[in-house]
């Protein structure tokens, strides 16, 4: 990795940095997105069931592969409500973000100069009652479902700006062969912010489904 990015001519100060980068943004955030699916599918009995409905459904109809194209995956609209509402509700990135101006702009009523360097809360972005209705806390993939043009365009370009990272195949694998319960309801997990969220002691039962597709 160090090797190509001397290759494409990075300079010594962001070679250093860029792997760090790189470990983090492919390994702990998609690692939290995926617990943190599999915990709020298996605590909402909705969710789940309409979840395993659409993957059997797309199954049984030989609409899928195995493992799942992306395009496939892409076909089914409950997923991907439930993904983004995963990255919605629990954004792995919980630091400030930087954002720098490309032009002179006004936000809000505040002018920002070209070049200045904008820090944003994704967590509270992603919790903005403006932006996502009075029911921004509850974890509830239908509300990109229910909602339409330039709010739907909002919500999207919102989450567009977090990441876009694959979990399609993840998801589908693992929720067409398994069951997941909760060992510890009252306190299900411990967590920590180190700037990416982390998570430890997610106590789970996994056992085979007993009608596997």
């Amino acid at each position: 990795m160090l090797g190509s990015f001397v290759a494409h001519g990075l300079t010594q100060k962001d070679a250093e940095s860029e792997p760090l980068v790189q470990i983090v943004a492919g390994s702990d955030t998609t690692a939290t997105v995926i617990r943190i699916g599999i915990f709020h599918a298996s605590t909402s009995p909705l969710v789940y069931r309409k979840l395993q409905e659409e993957i059997d459904i797309g199954v049984e109809a030989g609409r899928m592969s195995s493992p799942i194209k992306d395009t496939e995956a892409r076909a089914l609209p409950y997923l991907q409500a439930f993904i983004k509402e995963c990255f919605r509700i629990w954004p792995p990135i919980t630091g400030i973000v930087p954002r720098i101006s490309n032009t002179d702009a006004v936000v809000c009523g505040y002018r920002i100069p070209v070049n200045t360097n904008v820090g944003w809360s994704a967590r509270s972005v992603m919790r903005d009652r403006g932006i996502f209705g009075d029911d921004a806390d509850l974890f509830w993939p239908e509300r990109w479902l229910r909602t339409q043009g330039e709010e739907l365009r909002t919500m999207e370009n919102t989450i567009e700006l977090i990441f876009g990272q694959e979990l399609n195949k993840v998801f589908i694998e693992l929720l067409r062969r398994f069951d997941f319960t909760v060992l510890n309801p009252a306190h299900p997990m411990d967590t920590f912010d180190y700037g990416v969220m982390m998570q430890s002691n997610l106590m789970m039962k996994i056992s085979r489904r007993k009608s596997p597709v």
